[in-house]
């Protein structure tokens, strides 16, 4: 349900009681942390924290560390404060996030995202809605090469171990 005013969200359950914020309740939290963010901005963060069978967000959940690392890179290459990153400032935030990646694999996550090309923005809601996406192709990469390694330590007669 969305949002209708301070009357909705004053009848919402609060944190103490559930130890799970209603839609309106992570709000006001959003609010208190960052007033720029913007109705757009908190609806795609709700849809990335919320729990599908409860339709709240546990304090956990928001607080995970890649939730709360996502908004701090993105306002922190968004040296414009235009709520967009250009396809250079995008690479370089992926290059923070996934350190261990290649240029190569940078620019194979960044495509995912961002097909058109370098003269392409990506706002922050695009972001967090493709957010799962960008995490699906990085796993797939990293497990592309961990493959790689399975079969080249094959082909020399070594014994290959998953830890």
């Amino acid at each position: 349900a969305k949002c209708s005013g301070p009357t909705h969200c004053s009848t919402g359950t609060t944190y103490p009681e559930t130890r799970a914020l209603t839609q309106c309740k992570f709000r006001e939290l959003l609010e208190d942390l960052d007033n720029t963010l913007t109705p757009q901005q908190m609806d795609a963060i709700f849809q990335l924290c919320v729990d599908t069978d409860t339709g709240k967000v546990h304090l956990g959940g928001f607080l995970n560390p890649n939730v709360v690392k996502i908004k701090m890179l993105f306002d922190k290459y968004d040296e414009d404060r235009s709520r967009c990153l250009d396809a250079e400032e995008f690479r370089t935030m992926l290059k923070d996030i996934y350190r261990s990646s290649t240029d190569k694999e940078i620019e194979s996550i960044a495509e995912s995202v961002c097909p058109l090309g370098r003269d392409q923005e990506i706002s922050f809601i695009t972001y967090i809605q493709r957010f799962r996406d960008i995490a699906r192709k990085h796993d797939a990469i990293q497990l592309a090469k961990k493959r790689k390694a399975r079969e080249k330590a094959n082909l020399k007669g070594l014994v290959f171990t998953e830890n």
